[in-house]
């Protein structure tokens, strides 16, 4: 056993954090570590197997929040957290046991090897502490921004995503070994490269997918920003940098998860945005546009239309070579025409037929491994654990979504949607913690969430009495 460098590095930063600073800060700092899902503080020779920073920081914000709740500095009162998640983590629990009843009965896609029998295995276990450490992240992320006077966090995410972009851009210049040996010492991590021989960008993340898993929903949060900005009459200079860098590394990761995932959002902000794109004003401007100033330049210019149409078509063919043919080779997966895509398309109808058969129950939590989330929790836990889990995002996301217009509302929306599409179809990894800092700010935005913050009352009580003095 030893500890690495960055592990030892971390860890002085916590203890700095956890002893001399408010537990918002060590929040701040649990989400951008959380981001380092390659990057181990504690490493086992012997069994090839390593304990990632994010844990060890993340058991530390757990435990500075309970301290902040023992000595009534945060509160639970009021903070309603009996919602459909903790349904499904309740049935998550109970269906532990269903592999004792399906063992040599079901054949399955399991964790540790290719397909076999469902058995009880401490793979069960792990796979549940996972996801019950991500829970509690949940709760007290939850109980951070409800309790705090102000939780920033956009720059938060601004730090975050500057350290890993630039990180990924080190390790696409450079030999891929000296960055591992410091960001990228889990054992479980991946290295893939492009046929030029560079190695694909995969930041201080295990593999490119879960790159993209990272920076593809905050690319479209920075891209509302940007159209809230617009519409505000501002530019965001910051937020457009960071947007066409992530565009960059998108397109060098090379991860049909990033492709998937605008395609779908991009539906989506049509229709958010379709009273501000299809009005009457904007058509009139487009006609005018088009009608005034096109059309006679073409009429006058007909020589410099042809060449600006040969340019066009050269950077549109030069596009299509880059980003085109990423979204035909997306096409072709979804159909599964390919070998990835066969891949997926096998393990997803399998998995759902599995879900059918056992339809109520599920076979137990943790018993098995797809390329999506859908099909292998649906499989796992049954209706009895996908309907609750399923009504809560409904509920909460139609909720942020009628009300998007109100703060940062929609860039909240569009960081869980993002990743929910991600984890749904190509990256089944619900366990990165920063995926629940996401779900705690959405359930903060809820009506049903019937906040109580301590910390905004006293300071409201001491505003009415200066004002009531002055009056």
């Amino acid at each position: 056993m030893y500890f690495t460098f960055i592990g030892i590095i971390v860890l002085i930063i916590t203890f700095y954090l956890v002893f001399f600073t408010r537990t918002r800060t060590l929040f701040y700092f649990t989400f951008m570590v959380s981001a380092f899902t390659s990057t181990s503080m504690i490493n086992f020779s012997a069994s090839k197997n390593s304990i990632l920073c994010y844990y060890i920081v993340g058991s530390f914000f757990i435990l500075k929040v309970l301290y902040e709740v023992i000595i009534k500095r945060y509160t639970f009162k009021k903070i309603r957290f009996s919602n459909g998640l903790l349904y499904f983590m309740i049935y998550a629990t109970i269906s532990l046991v269903l592999p004792i009843f399906y063992s040599k009965g079901t054949l399955v896609f399991t964790p540790d090897s290719p397909y076999d029998y469902i058995s009880f295995s401490s793979q069960n276990i792990t796979q549940y502490l996972y996801l019950l450490f991500s829970f509690i992240i949940y709760i007290c992320s939850y109980m951070v921004i409800t309790n705090e006077v102000k939780v920033d966090i956009k720059k938060i995410i601004n730090i975050t995503t500057t350290i890993v972009l630039i990180l990924g851009f080190i390790q696409f210049i450079v030999p891929h070994e000296y960055f591992d040996f410091l960001f990228r010492t889990n054992y479980s991590h991946l290295v893939q490269y492009l046929e030029t021989g560079l190695t694909r960008i995969s930041s201080v993340t295990n593999e490119p997918s879960m790159l993209a898993l990272f920076l593809t929903p905050i690319f479209v949060y920075y891209f509302v920003n940007i159209l809230n900005g617009f519409r505000n009459k501002r530019v965001l200079k910051f937020d457009i940098l960071l947007f066409v860098l992530i565009f960059i590394v998108g397109i060098l990761n090379r991860s049909s998860s990033f492709y998937l995932a605008i395609v779908i959002v991009t539906l989506i902000l049509i229709i958010d945005f379709w009273k501000d794109i299809f009005n009457t004003k904007n058509k009139e401007f487009l006609n005018k546009i088009f009608k005034d100033k096109i059309m006679v330049f073409i009429k006058n210019n007909k020589i410099k239309t042809f060449f600006i149409l040969i340019i066009i078509l050269g950077l549109g063919a030069i596009s299509f070579k880059i980003v085109g043919h990423r979204f035909m080779i997306l096409f072709l997966k979804l159909l599964g025409l390919d070998d990835s895509g066969s891949t997926r398309m096998e393990l997803f109808s399998y998995h759902m037929s599995v879900f059918l058969k056992n339809l109520i129950t599920g076979v137990g939590f943790g018993t098995l491994r797809s390329n999506d989330l859908l099909s292998m929790w649906s499989a796992q836990v049954g209706l009895l654990g996908m309907i609750p889990l399923i009504y809560y995002f409904v509920s909460r996301l139609m909720y942020i979504f009628k009300n998007r217009d109100t703060g940062e509302n929609r860039q909240v929306f569009y960081l869980i949607i993002t990743t929910l599409i991600i984890l749904l179809t190509s990256v089944p990894e619900p366990y990165f913690i920063y995926t629940w800092i996401y779900i705690a700010i959405g359930e903060s935005i809820y009506v049903g969430s019937r906040i109580s913050n301590k910390a905004i009352n006293k300071l409201t009580q001491k505003e009415n009495v200066v004002s009531e003095i002055i009056t």
